[in-house]
């Protein structure tokens, strides 16, 4: 309704109001829906690890950009210590995809 009251107020005419509504919620609805799957997953980092604020922000950034699985990896190899077999195992990967 927002959008309609906008267009309206800017001078653009509405030939089909009923159209152009449906059209806009179904568009609206279909940019909330990309923005909710397609945004990156937030990692929270353990605490005490021996990396200023400035670095572990970096590091969260970039692990971000990352697919669940792929970050799933990295946290439990890097920073939960855990082996390739564990990780494999735990996610029901093979352990060569966990190397790659």
């Amino acid at each position: 309704m927002l959008m309609a009251f906008t267009s309206v107020h800017s001078g653009k005419t509405i030939e089909y109001p009923k159209t152009w509504l449906s059209n806009t919620l179904y568009h609206k609805h279909n940019d909330r829906l990309r923005n909710k799957y397609c945004s990156p997953v937030t990692v929270c980092l353990e605490e005490g690890l021996s990396v200023s604020d400035e670095e572990a922000a970096k590091v969260r950034k970039e692990l971000n950009h990352f697919s669940y699985i792929t970050w799933e990896v990295l946290i439990r190899f890097y920073y939960g210590n855990q082996s390739v077999a564990a990780i494999a195992k735990d996610l029901g990967i093979s352990g060569g995809t966990v190397e790659s």
